[in-house]
This record gives C-alpha cells, sequence and structure tokens, in this order.
C-alpha cells in the first residue's frame, strides 16, 4: 500500500511528527540504524541528533556520496552490517539524505529479511519535493539508472527545512529541476508564478524560505502518486523529462569525470522532451520556445559532440517505460494536460537532440565551486 498525505510531514509539523515516531520507537523497534552517506554523516546528522532525540544506542551506517554508488555492491554491504549488529525484524532505519540515500535505503530496507520498517529524512530540495515521494526504491544495474528496485514505500516522511540550508548551489538548482517539472504538470498559471518568483538561477541560489515551493510540489506528486501508486496510468505524468534526462544522466556517468546531477539531466531532458511535444502532441511552439529560454536561464547546458548522438539514444532503448521494443515518452499537450506513452522514433529523438545542440549559443554555462 502506497502512503497518504498524513504520513507525508512538512514544515513544524515534521519536527513534531518526527519527536513523537521517536518517541514510539523506543518501544517499537528493537534497534535503530541511521543511514547516511559521506555528505549527510558530515553536515546534516549533528543538527538530526541535536534538534531530536534518537533512541539510545543508534547506529549509524554510512555509505560513499554519488549516483556511482547506487548499485548492488553497496546494498549487499549494508545488509551483511545489519546482519552483523543484530538487526531483526523489529528494527527501524532511518535514512538521513538526498534521492540517491532514499533509493538504496528504502531498497535496502524493504529487501532486509522481507522487509523492516524505514522512514526517509530527506536533506535535499529535490528529494524533499520528489525523490522521498512515490514509494519507488531502487539501484541502477551498471549504467542503467534504477534497473533493480521495489514499490515499497517508508513508513513516514519527514520534511525539515533546515537540512537544505547545508546544500551547496548545485544541490539546491539540481532540486529545482523536479519542481519546475511540478509546475508544467499542474497548470500554466502556476508556471509562470514560478518563472516570476525564480526568474534566473541568482534567485534560486539566494532563496531562503522555501516551505511554499516544497509543499505545494509535495501536493502534486502525492496527489498523482494516490490516484495511480503503481504506475498503471496517470502516474506515468511524473516521467515527463526523464526518458531523455535518465539517458543523459546514464551516458555521463560512464563518459565524465564528473557525472551530471540528476535534476541538471532531468532539465535537459525537458528541453528536449517540449521540442518533442511540439512535433508529437501539438504543444504552441511560442510556449515551448518561451519554457526552454527559461531552463537555459536558469540550468546549466551540458554540451557533447555530435557523433555521441546514437550513444544516448541507444541508452533509451533499455528505458523502463518502453513496451515491445518501443520508445514511449510523456508529452505534453499543455502545462497540465499531458499525453503518456507516446511512441517515439529513435530518428525523432535524434533530430531534437540535434536541435538542443543548436542551442548552445543561448546556454548560461554556469560554473560552480567543488
Amino acid at each position: 500500500m502506497i502512503y497518504h498525505h498524513e504520513t507525508i510531514f512538512t514544515g513544524k509539523e515534521a519536527e513534531k511528527a518526527l519527536n513523537n515516531y521517536l518517541l514510539k520507537s523506543a518501544s517499537r523497534h528493537s534497534s535503530t540504524f541511521i543511514l547516511t552517506d559521506q555528505n549527510t554523516h558530515k553536515h546534516c546528522l549533528s543538527i538530526l541528533s541535536s534538534k531530536f532525540r534518537l533512541p539510545e544506542h543508534s547506529i549509524i551506517l554510512e555509505i560513499e556520496s554519488g549516483e556511482v554508488n547506487k548499485n548492488l555492491s553497496t546494498c549487499i554491504r549494508l545488509w551483511k552490517e545489519l546482519a552483523a549488529h543484530g538487526a531483526d525484524r523489529h528494527s527501524l532505519l532511518m535514512c538521513l539524505g538526498g534521492g540517491m540515500l532514499c533509493d538504496i535505503g528504502g531498497f535496502v530496507a524493504s529487501a532486509y529479511q522481507r522487509g523492516i520498517d524505514c522512514v526517509y529524512i530527506p536533506t535535499t530540495l529535490l528529494s524533499q519535493v520528489d525523490a522521498s515521494i512515490g514509494g519507488k526504491t531502487g539501484v541502477n544495474l551498471d549504467k542503467l539508472k534504477n534497473y533493480v528496485g521495489f514499490y515499497s514505500p517508508p513508513k513516514s516522511v519527514f520534511i525539515i527545512s533546515d537540512f537544505l540550508k547545508t546544500l551547496p548551489d548545485n544541490e539546491m538548482l539540481s532540486g529545482y529541476a523536479e519542481v519546475v517539472k511540478h509546475a508544467l504538470l499542474s497548470d500554466d498559471k502556476y508556471f509562470h508564478n514560478l518563472t516570476k518568483q525564480f526568474p534566473n538561477y541568482e534567485a534560486v541560489r539566494f532563496n531562503e524560505n522555501w516551505a511554499d515551493v516544497v509543499e505545494r510540489s509535495v501536493k502534486i506528486k502525492s496527489n498523482v502518486v494516490k490516484s495511480d501508486p503503481y504506475e498503471h496510468g496517470l502516474r506515468k505524468v511524473l516521467n515527463l523529462g526523464h526518458t531523455v534526462g535518465h539517458a543523459f544522466e546514464s551516458y555521463s556517468l560512464e563518459n565524465d569525470a564528473v557525472p551530471l546531477l540528476h535534476g541538471f539531466s532531468v532539465a535537459m531532458g525537458l528541453i528536449v522532451e517540449l521540442k518533442l511535444s511540439v512535433w508529437l502532441c501539438r504543444f504552441p511552439e511560442m510556449l515551448s520556445n518561451e519554457i526552454i529560454k527559461y531552463i537555459l536561464a536558469v540550468f546549466p547546458y551540458y554540451r557533447f559532440q555530435k557523433e555521441e548522438i546514437p550513444k544516448i539514444t541507444g541508452i533509451m532503448n533499455f528505458d523502463k517505460k518502453n513496451r515491445d521494443g518501443k520508445i514511449r515518452l510523456t508529452l505534453l499537450k499543455k502545462p497540465g494536460d499531458l499525453i503518456t506513452n507516446v511512441i517515439c522514433t529513435q530518428e525523432l529523438i535524434e533530430k531534437s537532440l540535434l536541435e538542443y545542440l543548436d542551442l548552445a549559443d543561448e546556454a548560461n554555462d554556469l560554473k560552480f565551486q567543488s
């Protein structure tokens, strides 16, 4: 069963709910494990322990940061560590981290002894507005994104804004890509209000109050998930920007020294799929150009060579949404009106990628400090 609104807590309500959950956990769970990565161990664990009374003798598990570590090898190590510490079916796994950590943590919890309790405390904007919502868990299979996983929702999600203060600029911007996607799923008015509030990269960077934006995105996604928890129909709208985006992400993971962040991949995927929406779904071309111009003003542009296009489109042949050997995308008729399962040829996708390359001169090449 997929969880509903009442198990997702935001703002001050989230802090109160987490405190209550931890109080009950002492009698409910035999042991507590807190999963972190290198970054959240360093920057977020102290916030968690100072604001909340964690169960005594909580055991910290740490994995290496980065999408490249979201694989079965990491899972096997975590299962062995859980077993070595005596974790049983009544143990609790608390996932303190971003989307990658929630994905792998939820997967580990759902498989260990056929399932132990798990809660998410998402620490990035991307995980707060998107990755922690919906019950999908998964790990990568070599270069194939989220190819192994379950529909297995956590018991609760506690979205606490204090953790956003720990994020570097690139992580905030990566999360904002999913906010833009949710706006396009909503309606034209919300999208344009968003562009006024965040007209450029600097507006995202210096924004200090994300509560309303996070809550709006959580409601948009959770409403979709509640209607179609196992992605038989409506939930496929959430894949907007992701078929092409995941191909960018997988290609970059294999070929770049510093792989693309998920949100940057989605932003580029939105550009390409907007082009396809114009050709295949009669999305208004002027509005498409306006949205693309906005994305190019806010997000970094991913540069690749024309000769690499067949490799990128080739990755799409392994997309989980495909059926009968055909690439299927979620595309737009207009903001808030989407069509799922649109069959698209590899040749047409290659044409859209060529047009993406033609946008290079308009792109805003953002540089981030490491």
